[in-house]
């Protein structure tokens, strides 16, 4: 299990984070869990707009990285990432 993957739940949990914004997060962080830490002022970057910025960072503040993975672990979830061996070969494919 990759220790990004709390984070990747996490953010998956924010409805105005898809895979084009994932993608610009990791593209500028590296990894998920380094832009959970990510400063707000360092999210501006990505021009998300007046709107969707502060419902992102805001909702951010709002998630328990940690109780939210386990909360998927004690209800026997399945988590797969675009890395992981076992995900779809199709679904890399759409966005």
């Amino acid at each position: 299990m990759s220790s990004d993957l709390p984070y990747i739940v996490a953010w998956s949990r924010i409805l105005e984070i898809g895979p084009v914004k994932f993608g610009q997060m990791l593209a500028a962080f590296g990894l998920a869990g380094n832009a959970w830490q990510a400063s707000d002022s360092e999210f501006r970057q990505f021009g998300w707009g007046p709107e969707t910025l502060p419902k992102i960072l805001q909702q951010r503040k709002t998630i328990n990285v940690e109780k939210e993975f386990e909360r998927c672990q004690k209800q026997g979830v399945t988590l797969l990432v675009s890395s992981d061996e076992k995900y779809p070969k199709l679904l890399k494919e759409i966005h």
